[in-house]
C-alpha cells in the first residue's frame, strides 16, 4: 500500500509539472521530456519562452535545459535557484543576444533594489540567483551602440552630465540567501563565447562592461557571495572586464584555458575573504592582464583581500600592463605569480602595491617587477626600484569602480 501511494504521488506531481508546462510555455518552442527541456528560437522575441523554460527547470533538480541551434533574442531573464545544466549546440551555433530596442534599467543605483522586488531591473541580460549549475556550448552577445536605457550608479550621471546606455554585462551571478547570513551560488561555464561591440560609451568604448560577473552585490546590504565560480575553454571579446569577481567569502574561483581579446582587463579581483583564486593557462590581449584592488563598498561587504590565496600561472599576457596586485593583503593572504609570458607587455609586467605581502613572483627575464610591498620575493625577473611611480590615472580603474 505504501509503495502504491508513493507511485501515485509521483504520478500526480508529474502530471502537475506537465500541466504547468503546457499551460505557461508555448509547446511549439518549449518541449519537456523527463529531465530535459528543449527550447527552440522563434526568430523574434524569445523572452517569454526562455523565462518559462528556466522557471520550469528550477522545479526539476538535475534538469538539462537544451537550447537548439540559432539565435535567441531576449529581454532580461531572472533565473532563481536553477540546479542543472544549460546547454547549447556550440559557441558559434547557439547564441543568446539582447533585443534591438534598449533594455529597461533602473535609472539610478539599480543595486539598491532587491531581486524579489517587481522593480528589479539591473543592466544585465541574464541574472542567475543562487543555484548550482553548469553552462556549456553557447554564445552570449550584446549588440547595438545603446543596448540599455539611460542609467546611473554612484553619481555617474552627475559626473558625465548624462547616464550610461551600455549594459553592465550579458550575465551576472548573484547569491541566494543562506542560513549563515551570506548568499550562495555555484556556477560553472565551459565553451562559452561572450562578445560585445565597440560603441561611443564614455567609460570603456564598449557596449558591455563585463563578460560573466560573479559578485556579492545585490540589495542595499551588499552581503558577500560564497560558492564556486569556474570558467574554462571560453572566449571573451570586446568587453571591459572578462570575468570579474567582487565581494566573495569562503569561495573557490578557477578561470583556466580561456582566450580574452580586446578587453580592458582579463582578470579583475575585488574584496576576497577566505577564498582561493586561480587564473591559469589563459591568453589575455588587453590593457591589464590582472587587476586586484580594494573596492570596499557597503558596510556589510568585504574590504580588501583577507585570508585568501591567489595563483596566477602559465598565462600569456599581451597589452600595456601585466599583473597588478594593488590591494590590502590581510590575515595571511598570499599570491603566486609563476611561469607567465610577459614578453608582449609594454609597461610593467608585475606590480606589487604597498599593501601587498607574501607574494612569490617567478619567471624569466622578459618583464619588470615593481615591488612596493613587504616580504615579497622575486626570482628570475628584473626588479625595478621602489621609486617607480604607481600607474597613472588611465581611466580604467575609476571607470570600473563606478560602473560596478
Amino acid at each position: 500500500m505504501k509503495l502504491n501511494r508513493v507511485l501515485l504521488t509521483i504520478a500526480i506531481i508529474t502530471l502537475l509539472y506537465s500541466a504547468t508546462a503546457n499551460a505557461t510555455c508555448n509547446s511549439r518552442y518549449v518541449r519537456w521530456s523527463h529531465k530535459t527541456i528543449t527550447v527552440l528560437p522563434t526568430g523574434s522575441d524569445d523572452t517569454a519562452n526562455l523565462q518559462c523554460a528556466f522557471d520550469l527547470g528550477a522545479t526539476i533538480p538535475g534538469v538539462t535545459l537544451q537550447l537548439s541551434k540559432g539565435t535567441f533574442i531576449t529581454g532580461r531573464l531572472v533565473v532563481d535557484g536553477f540546479n542543472g545544466t544549460v546547454r547549447g549546440m556550440g559557441m558559434n551555433v547557439t547564441t543568446i543576444r539582447n533585443p534591438d530596442t534598449p533594455l529597461y534599467v533602473t535609472p539610478g543605483d539599480f543595486y539598491m533594489v532587491p531581486p524579489n522586488s517587481p522593480y528589479f531591473a539591473p543592466p544585465y541580460l541574464l541574472v542567475f540567483l543562487g543555484g548550482d549549475y553548469n553552462v556549456t556550448d553557447l554564445g552570449l552577445s550584446i549588440v547595438g551602440g545603446n543596448p540599455a536605457t539611460d542609467w546611473s550608479i554612484f553619481g555617474i550621471r552627475d559626473w558625465l552630465g548624462h547616464g550610461i546606455t551600455s549594459l553592465a554585462g550579458p550575465l551576472v551571478i548573484l547569491g541566494s540567501a543562506t542560513d549563515n547570513g551570506y548568499r550562495k551560488a555555484n556556477a560553472s561555464f565551459q565553451r562559452v563565447a561572450v562578445k560585445g561591440e565597440l560603441s561611443d560609451d564614455p567609460l570603456y568604448g564598449y557596449n558591455t562592461y563585463n563578460g560573466i560577473f560573479y559578485e556579492g552585490f545585490v540589495g542595499p546590504e551588499l552581503l558577500p557571495i560564497k560558492g564556486t565560480f569556474k570558467v574554462t575553454d571560453s572566449a571573451f571579446q570586446t568587453v571591459g572586464s572578462s570575468t570579474p569577481v567582487d565581494n566573495l567569502v569562503d569561495s573557490r574561483v578557477s578561470l583556466t584555458g580561456n582566450k580574452l581579446s580586446d578587453v580592458v582587463v582579463g582578470g579583475e579581483i575585488l574584496d576576497l575573504k577566505n577564498t582561493v583564486y586561480e587564473f591559469a593557462h589563459n591568453q589575455v590581449t588587453g590593457y591589464y592582464g590582472i587587476d586586484l584592488y580594494d573596492n570596499c563598498i557597503g558596510s556589510e561587504s568585504n574590504c580588501g583581500t583577507s585570508a585568501s590565496y591567489l595563483s596566477i600561472t602559465n598565462n600569456i599576457f599581451r597589452g600595456t600592463e601585466g599583473v597588478w596586485l594593488d590591494a590590502t593583503f590581510a590575515k595571511g593572504t598570499a599570491a603566486l605569480v609563476l611561469g607567465n609570458n610577459f614578453s608582449l607587455v609594454n609597461d610593467i609586467a608585475v606590480y606589487l602595491g604597498e599593501r601587498t605581502s607574501h607574494c612569490l613572483v617567478v619567471g624569466v627575464d622578459d618583464g619588470t617587477v615593481v615591488d612596493k610591498g613587504t616580504d615579497n620575493f622575486v626570482i628570475g625577473m628584473r626588479k625595478a626600484g621602489r621609486t617607480v611611480p604607481a600607474r597613472q590615472a588611465t581611466g580604467g580603474r575609476p571607470a570600473r569602480r563606478l560602473a560596478k
